[in-house]
């Protein structure tokens, strides 16, 4: 007889949650809808910086708020923060759902519909770096 009992068996069969094949998961519809949706604002993103954002020796306004106005000055690479922090949230918000996928579904589709709200922010960020330099 083994150490563990049959129960005890079944038990930790059930905690070792097999990881569910990353092309099946792509190929579930609403995953791939997010997750393209996700890609296609990240793409969007670095475009919009890199196309307005140039390398220069002056320095670019970072942040404004209405109260205050500009309070945060920076470098122009510094630019460049608002989609590489979109690219480790889509990448982060991707590897949990899809993780999560074979547990929950619900938590894996909350994941990656999450990305696409920071990245709306995101968006709305870098619409105000490029458009207070311009």
């Amino acid at each position: 007889m083994g150490i563990l009992s049959t129960e005890a068996k079944k038990h930790v069969f059930f905690m070792k949650k097999q990881v569910y094949p990353v092309m099946l998961f792509i190929k579930h519809r609403p995953n791939s809808i997010l997750l393209s949706l996700g890609v296609l604002m990240q793409i969007l993103l670095w475009v919009c910086i890199i196309w307005y954002i140039r390398p220069q020796d002056q320095q670019l306004f970072l942040h404004y708020t209405m109260f205050f106005g500009v309070d945060l000055i920076g470098s122009w690479y510094m630019a460049y923060i608002i989609p590489l922090a979109g690219f480790c949230i889509f990448l982060l918000n991707s590897l949990l759902g899809w993780f999560m996928f074979s547990i929950d579904r619900l938590a894996a589709y909350l994941f990656l519909a999450s990305t696409i709200g920071c990245h709306v922010f995101l968006g709305m960020a870098a619409y105000m770096v490029v458009f207070l330099n311009i």
